[in-house]
């Protein structure tokens, strides 16, 4: 039984902006966020998509975002700047400082914008890809939203998992887009096993009491696991530094609960750059490069049990061809969800959510 509906991208897309603007968004930011939000769901990272719309116009009902995002430029000095979105939607400011990264890579060769005074901005791959149109490489990463994770051999959570992304140009190949958290699954998959009454992998999370769970409560209750152990904690610590304390945003104990703390402001930070390939490498010559590079990689000897080599982000862009053609999945939790949330804002959803 199929556990999921198609909707065409674009009528998902059009339901997202216009519950976003009920809730006094502008257009433009509604058009950015939801764009944000549908196309995770159709490269297949459904923890940072469709699901996330209702908790996003919470919090700015709210007060917790501000409907409006305005943007100060707190320092401007060559390659770098320091911004404060203002408390307004981190997606619009992650969309503006991306820019801004890439504007000053063009001049200077790098370009890194530091950000604070922001909130939950998604998938980080939708902004690291933004460098790719201009033949750059882009870098973000981002202190996440709510503290999930503990220090390596402890209990008590006081880190997120600081996702981050970093997408490379290529020739004729795919792009390399990697986007990964610091932890083994991002909790937004967590919470989406909840809202599908799903049991999760084990490995991914403790409970309260430190112990090892499948049950999606009890682990969004308790802490997720770092990847590889103590590596995966030494990132996010760096990704914390990068993002908060670099640019004067929250970390540690100052980091409020993005889905419990609906009213105050998160002051969530990120850190974004942009590298012009061209001041080391001619492009045609780093994307015939790249493009052998990627050709050996994908040509090795397969090991037992597979059928195929995957370069990073490469399953998202088929899966992205695949919803253009078919429409983006929406699980049916989410799309009971969606449904909800338009009949609350007289929106009316799309007709496969119905």
């Amino acid at each position: 039984m199929e556990t999921y509906l198609r909707v065409p991208m674009d009528e998902l897309k059009t339901f997202g902006i216009n519950c976003l603007m009920r809730a006094r968004v502008p257009a433009d930011e509604a058009e950015i966020i939801s764009d944000n939000l549908v196309m995770a769901d159709a490269r297949g990272v459904y923890s940072h998509g469709m699901m996330r719309l209702g908790i996003y116009i919470d919090r700015v009902r709210k007060g917790g975002t501000a409907a409006k995002t305005r943007i100060e430029v707190v320092r401007s000095d060559g390659g770098t700047a320091l911004i404060d979105g203002g408390n307004g939607s981190g997606h619009v400011i992650s969309v503006r400082a991306m820019e801004m990264a890439i504007d000053k890579a063009g001049l200077h060769g790098i370009g890194a914008v530091g950000v604070r005074g922001s909130n939950h901005n998604g998938a980080e791959a939708y902004f690291a890809m933004q460098a790719l149109q201009h033949d750059m490489i882009g870098f973000c990463v981002t202190v996440g939203g709510v503290n999930i994770m503990a220090p390596w051999g402890g209990r008590s959570p006081l880190l997120g998992n600081n996702p981050f992304a970093i997408a490379i140009p290529a020739g004729e190949e795919l792009p390399i887009v990697l986007d990964m958290a610091c932890s083994v699954a991002a909790r937004g998959w967590i919470v989406l096993a909840r809202k599908n009454n799903e049991s999760i992998p084990p490995g991914w999370a403790l409970n309260k009491e430190g112990e090892p769970t499948t049950d999606p409560t009890e682990a969004y209750e308790g802490t997720v696991l770092p990847v590889g152990g103590y590596k995966g904690f030494g990132l996010a610590l760096i990704g914390a530094v990068l993002g908060g304390v670099l640019t004067g945003a929250a970390v540690g104990s100052e980091v409020t609960d993005f889905y419990e703390d609906l009213v105050k402001e998160q002051n969530v930070g990120h850190f974004f750059a942009a590298l012009k390939v061209e001041h080391f490498l001619p492009i045609d010559q780093f994307k015939a490069n790249m493009d052998n590079l990627i050709r050996e990689l994908k040509s090795v000897e397969l090991a037992k049990g597979f059928d195929r080599i995957y370069m990073p982000g490469e399953r998202e862009f088929l899966n992205l061809e695949e919803s253009r053609t078919l429409g983006v999945k929406v699980s049916l939790g989410v799309a009971r969800e969606l449904a909800a949330l338009g009949r609350e804002l007289g929106v009316a959803p799309p007709a496969a959510i119905g």
